[in-house]
């Protein structure tokens, strides 16, 4: 049973013997004439007072025992979800293009997060930080920032991670992620229409035979359609898209395409 219901089990434990002497005694008295109304008046109200002091009761001990922020309004006692906490880190993604990647973050970072490091190693092992951006300069939408590494080489899987610390000393680094450029082994040759209206067709190349999979994320990064295309041939292929078709808001999506352990993004955005 639930901290709720619990507490509503003991309000209604306390109210019943006290509903219970209103109705059996003091209700047929005021019918039958057998008391002035004042006298009447006077016991009702005594009588409801010990049922006010008792739910007042429970619900100052389900202010000071609830698992979560509780607030006692008037009469009136509700329980708050607590506030999402600050400066938490929602998504953390690398984007590989033809000869660069581009590493994408998102959070509800407040003001006390001054800048953010991205770190970037080869053997995921003796990161060193390769940009620092700054807190205020956004990559489009409000608290998303982004940075592009066009110091590559090919074939080789690159391991980033963020740090930013806090005006009060605290140290933060994010989960690592990794990326690698390789140019001869797929190509998206486009999403087209994009944007688009009603559906949009994905596009994409393979010079060699891979496990393939496509998944379509929103804004902050969660995957909200997957399509497992399994083991395929070298060649190319087209999967339709609809947002709206997939029970899905109109807007900005990005489209990961995994072959085996490497990936491909773009963009696309379909409009109502």
């Amino acid at each position: 049973m639930g901290f709720l219901s619990i507490l509503k089990c003991c309000i209604s434990t306390i109210n019943r013997p006290v509903d219970a002497i209103l109705k059996r005694f003091i209700h047929p008295l005021r019918k039958k004439g057998k008391m002035r109304n004042k006298m009447i008046n006077f016991l009702q109200k005594r009588i409801c007072n010990i049922k006010l002091v008792s739910v007042s009761f429970f619900l100052t001990l389900g202010v000071s025992l609830a698992p979560a922020q509780s607030t006692v309004i008037g009469n009136v006692f509700s329980i708050v979800s607590d506030p999402e906490p600050e400066n938490e880190l929602l998504s953390f993604q690398a984007k590989s293009y033809v000869a660069s990647i581009e590493c994408k973050w998102s959070g509800n970072f407040s003001a006390s997060v001054r800048n953010f490091e991205l770190q970037r190693a080869a053997k995921s092992v003796d990161f060193v930080t390769i940009a620092t951006i700054d807190r205020n300069k956004f990559c489009g939408a409000t608290n998303t920032f982004c940075f592009e590494d066009k110091n590559v080489k090919d074939k080789i899987k690159y391991f980033y991670r963020l740090q930013y610390s806090t005006n009060d000393g605290l140290v933060v680094h994010s989960t690592i992620i990794s990326a690698k450029v390789n140019s001869n082994s797929i190509v998206i040759a486009e999403a087209s229409p994009n944007p688009y209206k009603d559906r949009t067709t994905i596009q994409y190349m393979l010079s060699n035979p891979s496990l393939v999979t496509l998944e379509i994320s929103n804004e902050i990064g969660e995957v909200v359609k997957r399509f497992q295309q399994g083991l395929q041939k070298e060649g190319r292929y087209a999967v339709p898209f609809s947002a709206k078709e997939a029970g899905l808001p109109s807007g900005n999506y990005n489209v990961t395409v995994w072959f085996d352990d490497e990936s491909y993004q773009l963009s696309i955005t379909e409009t109502e």
